[in-house]
């Protein structure tokens, strides 16, 4: 009997599991409980800080949307008698200016494809419709050529004028341009030429020729008389010149080939070309190690200043 009670009193293995199972599930709480209270509980993937195991692949940012935009175009034809005239004052804007002398022509025609750009296309035909393309005829030998710009009411508004204009060559050129590209040809009266940015390239234009312009690359060739050149920046070409030529101011490159004249250049270059000049050569603040001359039948002269 004893001994039966003896084996009673004893905890069997499978007794002993039952125990030790028992005992972990109930420390399960306690070591929860302990990892909370000393931070170490793990991240989730759903984290939103992205530092955890879960933020390895944040979710990417969304750009902004695009600001809708809409655009109107417009286009203008406009003749006027060139009876009488004898000089084309043109003023405009931005956009695109070209200019071509047409024989035997006896009417001034002027082509302007208007465009216009809003956040919506209300605004955009506003702006469309409100550029004008008027010819001013006060005085009948020297007609005015002039766009009015629309009123920019905010951000992302924009317009362009891109204006053509045939005349007589014989009539004289007065041109006040803003910004753009421009172009002017087969001229005989001369030209004088206020221009903002963008490129110029006058072609085949007798008479002389005096330009203004803040910046770009200008290429002038073919012309006769005296040509005059106040340059911003940007490369100058001037080539095939019968006259002679000031040039002053600029920041790019100068070219001066093939001039029957005196040519005089002032102010500092990047880098001076100078080839078959039939006169004298003046550079004046240019240093001689970044000329390059040749065939100068004239002279040579590197004056400090003006």
């Amino acid at each position: 009997m004893f001994a039966g009670n003896r084996t009673a009193g004893r905890s069997t293995p499978a007794a002993r599991k039952v125990v030790a199972r028992t005992v972990t599930l109930a420390l399960l709480p306690l070591c929860a409980l302990a990892l909370v209270v000393t931070g170490c509980v793990p991240l989730t993937p759903t984290d939103p800080s992205g530092t955890g195991t879960g933020g390895s692949n944040p979710t990417p940012i969304t750009p902004p949307p695009t600001p809708p935009s809409a655009s109107a175009t417009r286009q203008v034809d406009k003749q006027l008698s060139a009876r009488g005239v004898n000089l084309v004052r043109i003023q405009c804007g931005a956009g695109s200016l070209q200019i071509i002398g047409t024989p035997n022509s006896r009417e001034i025609t002027v082509k302007a494809d208007i465009f216009s750009k809003a956040g919506n296309l209300d605004e955009a035909m506003r702006l469309r419709d409100e550029i004008a393309v008027q010819i001013h005829n006060n005085d009948p030998a020297r007609p005015t050529i002039a766009i009015t710009d629309p009123e920019i009411r905010g951000g992302g508004q924009s317009f362009e004028v891109d204006l053509r204009v045939w005349l007589p060559p014989t009539v004289a050129l007065l041109v006040e341009d803003k910004n753009g590209n421009l172009d002017i040809r087969g001229l005989q009266a001369g030209a004088n030429i206020t221009h903002g940015m963008g490129s110029v390239t006058i072609e085949n234009v007798n008479g002389g020729v005096d330009l203004t312009n803040q910046g770009g690359p200008t290429k002038l060739t073919q012309l006769s008389g005296k040509l005059d050149v106040r340059d911003g920046r940007g490369d100058l070409t001037i080539e095939h010149i019968t006259g002679n030529v000031d040039v002053k101011g600029g920041g790019g490159v100068l070219a001066v080939r093939h001039v029957s004249g005196n040519v005089r250049a002032a102010n500092a270059r990047q880098s001076v070309d100078i080839l078959n000049i039939d006169g004298k050569l003046a550079l004046i603040g240019i240093k001689p190690a970044s000329a390059k001359i040749e065939a100068v039948t004239g002279g040579i002269e590197f004056p400090v200043g003006e």
